[in-house]
């Protein structure tokens, strides 16, 4: 299950946001190599803002409970993850979806993806590449392609143009070699992309414009 909403924030609830955005101060602690992260404080009661904003429209889609949100401008592309337990989630409760809401393209003619694939692992955040980061931040759990824990594996592979178009970050191409997608979302900002937690996904490589991007993300549990 993954799909794009148009228009989930306006123009003018984008504007809000970003200024918001652009007010916070950096979070050394949570950022890395490939990005720099605000916190949203979404459940600081004296900062009630952005939840005033989110909430209703995160809950139109899935009754559940936003475990963990973030802001994230990221200057490289992130690699092929799932978004599993958070180590802060009570995981007595059912992982459910997250929700990313592109906020800003630097420069805002360019062009950038999140991609979706039909194979999921289920329990914590797994990548299949091994991240440089702050050690607090380091949450994901490097696995192999080969790993039994990666369910849905496909024969199909991921044919070398779409490779060539979207995946060269991806510096090793056999590791797509049992991985099959399931959607491509190009970012609008405002919109909001959505998607089972548990399933793979990455960003589209950045060309030659792409500076950097900013969204919001949350994770909801049910």
């Amino acid at each position: 299950m993954n799909y794009k909403i148009e228009n989930f924030l306006s123009t003018s609830e984008v504007n809000t946001v970003c200024g918001f955005y652009d007010r916070l101060p950096y979070s050394d602690e949570y950022s890395s190599e490939l990005n720099r992260r605000k916190l949203m404080h979404y459940d600081n009661p004296s900062m009630p803002f952005l939840k005033k904003i989110f909430e209703p429209k995160l809950m139109s889609l899935h009754k559940g409970t936003v475990s963990a949100c973030t802001f994230t401008d990221w200057h490289n592309p992130v690699e092929i993850h799932t978004d599993g337990w958070q180590p802060q989630e009570d995981q007595t409760r059912s992982m459910g979806v997250a929700v990313l809401v592109p906020l800003r393209l630097n420069p805002d003619t360019a062009k950038s993806s999140t991609i979706i694939f039909n194979q999921r692992s289920a329990g914590p955040t797994v990548t299949l590449k091994e991240q440089r980061e702050h050690a607090s931040w380091n949450v994901a759990e490097h696995i192999s392609p080969d790993d039994n824990r990666i369910e849905n594996k496909s024969e199909q592979g991921v044919s070398a143009e779409f490779y060539a178009e979207h995946l060269q970050h991806i510096n090793d191409p056999d590791m797509l070699r049992n991985f099959s997608v399931s959607g491509v979302h190009d970012w609008s900002p405002g919109c909001a992309i959505v998607w089972d937690r548990s399933y793979f996904h990455t960003s589209s490589s950045f060309d030659a414009t792409l500076k950097s991007k900013l969204h919001a993300i949350f994770f909801i549990t049910l």
